[in-house]
């Protein structure tokens, strides 16, 4: 699972005074130049078998970065394939129906059930006479009664196996082995998934910043493997004091002086905190809420700023809008 945080740091609020918003004029805030930083966690409790990169590297979307060991992952997926194939044959045995040479079998098996009935009908027929005429012990006609009772059992059994066969398969055992072969094909595709994540992917384009493990460690699952920075424009993480901002709004345009460059850069609200940093506002007198200050993140636009590097202090200045 893969979540974007974003790197707080270090950063110096400048303490601007009241008369510097009352004109409508451009409003400093002070910060740091930051990018999109998004932590890549290990899926598993499993070691580390590959690393692909190197702290500083250039990456592209898709590429893969570092590898866990599957081979755990891959035993459970071969013996959940062996089940899906094992539930597909018993469907298609289901599907085809008994083979001929079965209902041959179960043909002679109940010609010889029958044919079992027939001889233990007629020595139960012998000893009960015998034991009319006390030639035969009470004992003995019992024993030929279970005899025959067990031999027409066996015979009505055999009959309705056979029956069965050619009637064919009942539309339930059909849908039960479909089933089965559904389930056994959903664990099969979870344990697959399971096994493409054990290998890491870079999510966007960036630059790896931290690599927390090495080669053969183990990290818990929900563990920061990797850390990587996205390309491209870095945006200006700054502070709002509470006297401006009313005016400070996702899409104002917003300029950005970085020490060390003549020409300031141009950029846009991508956002404004709703609540004040660091102290509520209803602890403080009417004095300390001027001093309140709310995060605010600028997007630099333009190819110029996209390789500027992060943590690079800035000033920023945003346009009041006009009155209507």
């Amino acid at each position: 699972m893969k979540k974007q945080t974003i790197a707080l740091g270090l950063v110096l609020i400048a303490a601007l005074p009241l008369s510097a918003c009352g004109n409508g004029d451009d409003v400093p805030s002070v910060g740091t130049l930051e990018r999109d930083r998004y932590e890549l966690v290990a899926e598993a409790y499993e070691p580390i078998a590959a690393i692909m990169v190197r702290e500083g590297d250039h990456v592209t979307a898709g590429q893969p970065l570092l590898k866990l060991d599957t081979t755990r992952i891959e035993a459970q997926r071969k013996g959940k394939a062996a089940l899906l194939d094992q539930a597909r044959g018993r469907l298609a045995e289901l599907e085809r129906g008994p083979r001929r040479e079965v209902i041959e079998q179960q043909r002679a098996e109940l010609k010889g059930a029958a044919a079992q009935v027939v001889t233990t009908k007629k020595e139960l027929e012998r000893t009960r006479k015998l034991a009319a005429n006390d030639f035969q012990p009470k004992s003995m006609l019992d024993t030929r009664q279970n005899e025959y009772d067990a031999a027409v059992s066996a015979r009505d059994a055999a009959r309705a196996k056979l029956a069965a066969s050619l009637n064919g398969t009942t539309p339930e055992e059909l849908q039960q082995a479909a089933a089965a072969v559904d389930a056994a094909k959903a664990a099969l595709d979870d344990v697959t998934d399971q096994e493409k994540r054990y290998t890491i992917a870079a999510p966007v384009d960036g630059i790896i910043d931290s690599l927390p493990y090495r080669l053969g460690e183990r990290p818990r699952a929900g563990d920061t493997v990797i850390v990587m920075l996205r390309d491209g424009n870095p945006y200006a993480r700054v502070y709002v004091p509470a006297s401006v901002r009313q005016m400070v709004k996702p899409g104002v345009g917003a300029t950005i002086h970085i020490e060390g460059f003549d020409t300031p850069f141009r950029g846009r609200v991508r956002m404004v905190a709703d609540d004040a940093a660091f102290t509520p506002f209803f602890a403080l007198t009417q004095y300390d809420r001027g001093r309140l200050s709310y995060l605010s993140k600028i997007d630099l636009t333009g190819d110029k700023a996209a390789g500027l590097p992060t943590g690079l202090p800035v000033q920023v200045t945003f346009t009041a809008p006009e009155s209507k």
